[in-house]
């Protein structure tokens, strides 16, 4: 989003007549990327779905998307989960409901929103054109939902769209009339009022549905004419009306409701031939419907066993399900066509993607015992944390990292049949190194890194060790594989550990054999080491859910940049590792990311409360405004602003300077 060409892609959205969909999810789209996209959308004319699930738009994206949907008039479907909304965000996005009269479908799931769903209950009593929002896994709490529910309950979203387009239809006319130099008037029997009044008798009531033929037909007529007048109305919807006007009293054996009362409890049925033709509808309709949600509940309840099971499903797959259950319920007429599988996926927004994670069947299995492991870890963890200041609270974890790490995504040509990277060897992006960092509950990255790099011999020479670059926020040592023993972890336990931190302190790490060693921690009596359950640190170790995948954001930019301005640099040597290793180490440890690292302990379950707003590496670091470096009058493009100082750094000023705080 950040380049030239995807703006002038995302610009091309807004003079596009083909496109009605669009999805960007995981696109690592932050709040200055949004931007570009929000002017599009303030005059596209085409685009009613859009999906930006799984971004960074934290709270100032979202305003800024929902200040551009405000202007919108064709988008009726937003999925905004997963993308730290947050609060104020939810405040936002409440203020966009009480301006937008287009949007039907709303996704907000996993954004955190707990207290600021006040917001979006005050907006949901005004609003009533939204019928889908997904407001999963945001912390709402009893008192959330209470309020949720209160808004609801005043809600008007079930006024009849028919009104509206009467009332434009009446407007239209008086504003002819108004207009008009000459008249001519017509009378005509249109709607029976005696209808609605109480005092009916029964007689009435239940012969009225048969009415003039004459009438009947003029208002046939009407109806004809609004071709999607049963498209206002579900199936579920027509067959309560039914049964509610059907009701038969056991003492009088008589229709329990008055046709007032009817049309109390149903405010969208305006007249007795809505009751004829939701009988003819039902007659006509009802049971192949039926047929159509049985085969439609199979297909999902299918799908939904192979993804639960971690199986591979395809449309093919879907269509056979369907064909299956259609044969077993005597629907032979359904096809289960291309353009009913697209719409069963749109339905419950399921999309093709690359599977990026293999298991064995027996891990697949275990998937319910690690939920009850996951639970049971940090149920016990909270109360051994209220032993602890958040500062003596430690997370630490290994992390692998190839010499030349490259871009997984590019810009490229549209259509293009294989899209091919360059490297700068293949030898440097199997042969790894090792980094281990350390960060507290209290939101610090804790103590110089360790770092090992990988030596044939498995240990650096005398000329080596005096050439090493020296960097006070590094120590360094090395391995055959450039992976860590139980005697590295016993240095990095000397050096890093005991230095860095209190003589208190609680350390979570992961069950890699080379930290189950006790003898390693002998020397610190008031460390107490807790292991995190085997196959469970993706959910629970805040490294793993959050910090690595920022820190390794700085490290593949700067390979990226010496690859594509070609620069004389070989980041794979062994001092420039130690010092891109340093530089990112330093840049991480700004105070700028000290709720960045909070948020890593929220997202595992270790806080109850959500850190607040917090700006990523990319927000901090590479979303950047000026134009040129700040350095010395240097009038090189730029690549980074600092995290301390707020500069913004070419790559040499920043590399080759060793921009180090």
């Amino acid at each position: 989003i950040m380049s030239v060409p995807r703006l002038n892609w995302v610009t091309g959205i807004g003079i596009s007549s083909s496109s009605s969909s669009s999805n960007l999810g995981r696109n690592q789209i932050s709040a200055e990327g949004i931007q570009f996209l929000a002017n599009a959308l303030e005059t596209n004319k085409t685009l009613t779905s859009l999906n930006l699930g799984g971004n960074e738009l934290g709270s100032n994206g979202i305003e800024i998307l929902a200040t551009a949907l405000q202007y919108n008039n064709t988008l009726s479907a937003l999925y905004v989960g997963r993308n730290s909304v947050g609060i104020g965000g939810a405040q936002h996005l409440a203020n966009l409901l009480n301006h937008n009269s287009k949007l039907v479908k709303l996704d907000l799931q996993s954004n955190e929103i707990s207290d600021g769903i006040q917001y979006l209950a005050d907006a949901l009593q005004n609003n009533i054109t939204l019928k889908t929002l997904n407001l999963a896994r945001n912390n709402i709490g009893d008192k959330g939902a209470y309020n949720l529910a209160n808004a609801l309950e005043y809600n008007n979203v079930q006024e009849n769209l028919a009104e509206q387009k009467l009332v434009d239809e009446l407007c239209e006319i008086i504003h002819n009339v108004v207009t008009s130099s000459s008249y001519e008037v017509e009378h005509e029997n249109t709607l029976d009022y005696d209808c609605m009044t109480d005092d009916i008798d029964q007689h009435e009531t239940e012969d009225s549905e048969n009415e003039d033929p004459t009438f009947r037909t003029n208002r046939e007529g009407y109806f004809n004419e609004q071709k999607d007048f049963l498209q206002n109305f579900t199936l579920d919807y027509m067959i309560k009306v039914i049964n509610f006007y059907d009701e038969i009293d056991d003492r009088t054996n008589k229709r329990k409701h008055t046709w007032k009362s009817v049309q109390h409890r149903f405010k969208r049925v305006l007249d007795k031939s809505y009751i004829r033709r939701f009988r003819k509808y039902i007659e006509q309709h009802g049971a192949k419907r039926n047929k159509f949600n049985e085969i439609e509940a199979h297909v999902f309840d299918m799908f939904e066993n192979a993804r639960e099971n971690y199986l591979p499903a395809h449309d093919l797959d879907l269509r056979r399900w369907a064909l299956q259950k259609a044969k077993e319920i005597s629907l032979g007429d359904f096809s289960a066509s291309a353009h009913w599988v697209l719409m069963f996926k749109r339905r419950h927004n399921i999309v093709s993607r690359k599977v990026t994670k293999l298991v064995t069947r027996k891990t697949a299995n275990d998937s319910e015992e690690i939920v009850k492991l996951v639970d049971k870890f940090i149920d016990d963890i909270r109360g051994e944390l209220n032993n602890y200041r958040p500062e003596q609270v430690l997370n630490t974890d290994q992390v692998g990292s190839s010499k030349e790490l490259h871009s997984r995504r590019t810009l490229t040509y549209k259509g293009e049949k294989t899209t091919v990277g360059v490297i700068q060897s293949h030898n440097a992006i199997t042969h790894s190194y090792t980094i281990q960092p350390m960060i507290s509950l209290a939101g610090h990255v804790v103590g110089p890194i360790y770092l090992c790099l990988q030596e044939p011999s498995g240990r650096f020479g005398e000329r080596v060790k005096e050439n090493l670059f020296r960097a006070n926020n590094v120590i360094v040592t090395c391995s055959k594989s450039g992976k860590l023993d139980t005697t590295l972890v016993q240095c990095w336990f000397d050096h890093v550990f005991l230095p860095s931190t209190p003589r208190k302190s609680l350390l979570i790490s992961d069950s890699w054999t080379g930290h189950k060693d006790p003898n390693i921690y002998a020397k610190s009596k008031g460390c107490k080491r807790v292991e995190i359950p085997k196959n469970t640190t993706d959910q629970i170790q805040p490294l793993d859910v959050f910090y690595n995948r920022q820190m390794k954001s700085i490290i593949r930019k700067m390979y990226d940049r010496v690859m594509l301005d070609q620069l004389s640099i070989s980041l794979m040597e062994r001092n420039n590792i130690i010092q891109l290793i340093s530089l990112v180490h330093s840049q991480m440890s700004a105070p700028i990311f000290q709720n960045l690292i909070r948020y890593a302990w929220y997202a595992s379950g270790y806080l109850d409360k959500h850190p607040g707003s917090f700006q990523t590496v990319k927000d901090v670091c590479f979303s950047l405004d000026g134009t040129t470096c700040q350095h010395n009058n240097c009038d090189s493009s730029p690549f980074i602003q600092c995290s301390w100082c707020r500069k913004i750094l070419c790559f040499d000023d920043f590399f080759l300077s060793y921009h180090i705080h």
